[in-house]
């Protein structure tokens, strides 16, 4: 599935409107989708890099969602909520 697909799906899971707007913001390389200013960042990229996740937990997003393979091993996908925990606690964070 393509990241459009994966990120309409999340929107239409957690009720946000389709018409909401939407960039596409490169943070440390990566592709970062934007959802009316922060209430949804999701990054479908393969193995992002620490620095980008703390970069996207900066943001402080009220939700933000990976896909399970943007991470090199568990390891990596434990410390993504070790970094939300710590920058954006308020943050709810999902990987599908």
């Amino acid at each position: 599935r393509t990241p459009e697909d994966l990120l309409y799906a999340c929107m239409l899971d957690w009720g946000l409107e389709l018409s909401l707007p939407h960039s596409v913001e490169k943070i440390d390389g990566f592709d970062v989708h934007i959802v009316n200013d922060g209430d949804l960042i999701a990054c479908f990229d393969e193995k992002i890099s620490e620095d980008a996740i703390k970069q996207i937990a900066d943001k402080k997003p009220l939700r933000v969602v990976f896909r399970d393979s943007s991470f090199a091993n568990d390891a990596a996908r434990v410390n993504v909520g070790e970094i939300f925990k710590l920058k954006s606690p308020n943050t709810t964070v999902k990987v599908i």
